[in-house]
């Protein structure tokens, strides 16, 4: 028996997360750009500490391999951030 994961299946379970981040970040993007969308519900969930957390796992978790898939990962983070950012001062002002 193996216990020890391979180096394949922490590879195969990081792309899958970030997968699951780019889907889960296009999604949360979608949904600020909707005008209907209320954006405290976002806040209320902590959104932007949520996303500052994404980015450091990003930082933390990427192998040289995947580095260029989480710097685009982490750019679509930064996108989502600022468009939050931007809704929370619309509603707030």
């Amino acid at each position: 028996m193996r216990f020890i994961p391979s180096i394949k299946t922490s590879l195969f379970h990081l792309l899958s997360y970030l997968i699951l981040s780019v889907q889960v970040l296009l999604a949360i993007k979608s949904l600020l750009k909707l005008s209907s969308t209320d954006v405290e519900d976002f806040e209320f969930y902590d959104l932007n500490n949520v996303l500052l957390r994404l980015g450091v796992q990003l930082e933390d978790l990427t192998p040289e391999d995947q580095k260029e898939f989480a710097v685009e990962v982490d750019a679509l983070r930064r996108e989502v951030q600022t468009l939050f950012q931007q809704k929370l001062k619309q509603v707030h002002s």
